[in-house]
């Protein structure tokens, strides 16, 4: 994919996460400068982009598989799952690599933190045209159930690891 410094379009008016050159997501230059900006590292000097999609798309993976045990069906596989998801996954992931001592707790507070910087807040149900999640609570207040879905995209990640 062509990586571009491109003013960026949506719906005929800015915005920062569609690349507009492929009309479908970020681009890597893209993606980099976000991890950076989000963690103050640069993964690109140690992992390609093409290493950050198969570790966030096993982390996807075992996440829908996770959630199907729990009965719910509402996760994508990583082929279909949206472009925002994929963005969000992909930065859990630099997040992980930038932070190997991080714990599954610090995993949630910086999915907030990208979250609050989205501008989503909390709703009962996962709304992303309204950028609703009811997941978007303190770790200590995610049931149980939620609380183990971090441990295990920490887990993925770092048995990931160069």
């Amino acid at each position: 994919m062509e990586e571009c410094n491109q003013v960026l379009e949506k719906n005929n008016k800015p915005h920062p996460r569609t690349c507009a050159i492929c009309g479908i997501g970020p681009c890597s230059k893209m993606l980099n400068d976000i991890a950076n900006q989000l963690t103050g590292a640069n993964s690109k000097d140690k992992y390609t982009q093409e290493e950050i999609d198969k570790i966030a798309k096993v982390c996807q993976e075992v996440n829908r598989a996770y959630s199907i045990s729990i009965g719910d069906d509402s996760q994508y596989t990583w082929e279909d799952a949206p472009d925002w998801q994929k963005e969000t996954v992909r930065l859990g992931v630099l997040f992980h690599l930038n932070n190997p001592d991080a714990v599954a707790s610090d995993s949630h507070d910086e999915w907030l933190k990208v979250k609050r910087k989205e501008g989503w807040s909390y709703g009962p149900v996962k709304d992303p045209e309204k950028k609703q999640h009811p997941c978007y609570v303190i770790y200590e207040d995610l049931p149980k159930e939620q609380q183990i879905k971090d441990h295990l995209f920490m887990s993925v990640v770092k048995a990931m690891r160069k």
